[in-house]
């Protein structure tokens, strides 16, 4: 499955330039998740050190989850909107919460 701009949402703005929380959920496997341009259409929204917290929902859908698997926090490296060629590359965070 690819990206779904609609399970994406700011849940935290940030204070001034500082990193911004962002939620997203999926029944993609977050190896698939953490792939470099896998948010690319958000690249002109996420900034460098901003926060996803990835759902990953094992079963059910998206809008109605029945079992979620996986909790983990990405980290964006590099975030390129589009008119500069896009570009969005994230990491695990270091002390990530990651239930499985």
């Amino acid at each position: 499955m690819a990206f779904n701009r609609d399970y994406f949402n700011l849940i935290g703005p940030g204070a001034g330039r500082g990193p911004r929380q962002w939620t997203y959920i999926s029944t993609d496997l977050i190896a698939t998740v953490d792939d470099a341009d896998y948010f690319i259409d958000v690249a002109g929204e996420v900034r460098a050190g901003d926060r996803i917290h990835v759902v990953r929902v094992a079963t059910g859908t998206v809008d109605n989850p029945t079992t979620v698997t996986t909790v983990t926090d990405l980290v964006v490296l590099t975030a390129v909107g589009p008119k500069d060629g896009g570009t969005v590359t994230v990491t695990t965070f270091p002390n990530a919460l990651s239930l499985t």
